[in-house]
C-alpha cells in the first residue's frame, strides 16, 4: 500500500490521506490529530522526493508554485485553528467522502484525456485569463489553503487540476508544480500541528516503514513520468485518481464494515 500511494503521488500529486488517515485513525486507534500529523508528514515526504526530479528536469512552473503557496500559507492555518476548534466533534465525518470525490475527479481527469487526442503538445500554451476565471482561480487557491489546514490534506490534485483547466498547463507541468507547492506549503502545517500534538515515538514507529515505501514509489513514479509522453501521462494520471479513489472507498467500507 505504501508504494501505491507514493506512486499515484508521484504520478498524479494525489495526497495519500484518503487512504493514510482513515486507516491509522481507525486501525491504530490513536488520537486524531496525531494521524492527521503523521499523514501530512507522509505526503510531505512524497511530494518532497518527486519534486526533486521534476526540478532537476525543469519541469515545474517554481514561480507559480511558490506565488500561490504564499498566498495559501496564512490560509492553511487559518484552516488548522478552526480544526483544533471542531474536528475533535465531528471526526466521523474525516473522510466519508473523500473516496467518491476522487472516484469524480479521475473520472473528470480521464474524459479530458480521452478528449485529448494524439496531438496533445508538451509545450501547450496556457489559458488566456479572464475575469471570471482569474476569480475561480483564487477561491480555489483560498479554499485549498483552508483545507490543507482543516483536514491534513495536501492538495496538490486541486491545485493540478486549477492549472489544468484554468492556466491551460500540460498535465506533467501541472503536477510538477503542485508536488513544489505541497513540498513548500506542508511544512508550516505540519509544524503547525506539531506544536500542539508533540511527536509521538509510538505512532513514528508504526508508520515509518509505511513512510519509507510510500518514498519509493513517489521517486520511481517521478522518475518514469519522463519516459510517457503528455497523452498516456494524461491517462497514467487519471488511472491514479481512480485508483486513490477506489481505494479510499473499499477501505471506508471494511472499515466500517
Amino acid at each position: 500500500m505504501g508504494l501505491a500511494i507514493g506512486a499515484w503521488a508521484g504520478f498524479s500529486a494525489t495526497s495519500g490521506w484518503i487512504v493514510v488517515f482513515p486507516m491509522l485513525f481507525v486501525v491504530t486507534g490513536r488520537p486524531l490529530f496525531e494521524c492527521l500529523l503523521a499523514s501530512l508528514v507522509i505526503d510531505w515526504l512524497n511530494a518532497s522526493t518527486a519534486s526533486l526530479f521534476y526540478v532537476r528536469r525543469r519541469e515545474p512552473d517554481l514561480r507559480v508554485a511558490l506565488r500561490w503557496m504564499g498566498a495559501s500559507a496564512p490560509l492553511s492555518l487559518v484552516g488548522v485553528g478552526i480544526a483544533l476548534l471542531v474536528l475533535p466533534r465531528f471526526d466521523a465525518l474525516l473522510g466519508g467522502v473523500s473516496g467518491p470525490i476522487a472516484l469524480g475527479m479521475g473520472a473528470i481527469l480521464l474524459r479530458r484525456a480521452l478528449r485529448s487526442g494524439d496531438d496533445m503538445k508538451e509545450d501547450a500554451p496556457h489559458a488566456v485569463a479572464t475575469v471570471r476565471g482569474t476569480a475561480l482561480l483564487r477561491a480555489g487557491i483560498a479554499a485549498n489553503g483552508v483545507m490543507t489546514g482543516l483536514v491534513g490534506q495536501g492538495g496538490g490534485l486541486n491545485v493540478a487540476m486549477l492549472l489544468m483547466w484554468l492556466r491551460g498547463a500540460t498535465t506533467r507541468v501541472a503536477v510538477a508544480t503542485a508536488l513544489v507547492f505541497v513540498a513548500t506549503l506542508l511544512p508550516i502545517v505540519i509544524v503547525a500541528y506539531a506544536s500542539v500534538v508533540g511527536w509521538t515515538p509510538a505512532l513514528w514507529s508504526v508508520v515509518g516503514p509505511f513512510m519509507l515505501a510510500s518514498a519509493v514509489g513517489s521517486a520511481l513514479a517521478a522518475w518514469q513520468a519522463a519516459r510517457i509522453p503528455e497523452r498516456r501521462l494524461e491517462l497514467v494520471v487519471a488511472g491514479c485518481v481512480l485508483l486513490a479513489g477506489t481505494a479510499a472507498t473499499v477501505e471506508r467500507f471494511l472499515l466500517l464494515a
